[in-house]
């Protein structure tokens, strides 16, 4: 869509519902040239920039009652109740791979807000700070860390928490 943003907020788990709005738009070949989000407004519209229909479903419906996707073990063993490695890491590298390469080459602009815990400000990050995988998924991770359940995920010396904390709508 030319001139047209796409704008995401955050919802953990309720988010549920962007992931089918947007596998909507995939299938009527909507495709937004700016979009930005924080927290699981940011994580669901990864996948539709990969233009990967339907994996938000599939991890929800296949691993949400997978004890090693969150839980209180994660929070008292690792300070996060989301398990990041496995929820992360491990599902978007082996278990439901995500297409990095799609994502690499969308055409769209995308901003994805963490919270700066030093400034107390929303910092965004786009397309060009997504240099390797690992830079893109610890953005999103650092986007979705709950304040009291989840460690501040470090990116470049600083500590970041969910960028729903200082812009819940991010316009």
């Amino acid at each position: 869509m030319d001139n047209c943003a796409l704008v995401l907020e955050g919802g953990g788990l309720r988010a549920i519902y962007t992931a089918g709005v947007l596998d909507a738009f995939l299938q009527a070949g909507l495709h937004f040239q700016y979009l930005v989000g924080v927290s699981a407004g940011a994580i669901y519209p990864a996948s539709y920039l990969s233009r990967q229909q339907g994996r938000n479903l599939t991890i929800q419906q296949n691993f949400l009652a997978d004890k090693r996707y969150m839980g209180l073990k994660h929070l008292l063993r690792n300070g996060n109740y989301v398990n990041t490695d496995f929820t992360y890491r491990r599902m978007a590298h082996e278990l439901v791979p995500y297409d990095f390469d799609a994502f690499a080459h969308s055409e769209a602009e995308f901003k994805v807000g963490a919270f700066n815990c030093l400034t107390g400000e929303t910092d965004f990050f786009g397309m060009s700070d997504f240099s390797d995988h690992d830079t893109l998924l610890e953005v999103l991770i650092a986007s979705s860390s709950l304040p009291f359940i989840s460690r501040p995920t470090w990116l470049k010396g600083t500590p970041y928490l969910d960028g729903g904390i200082g812009a819940p709508i991010p316009l």
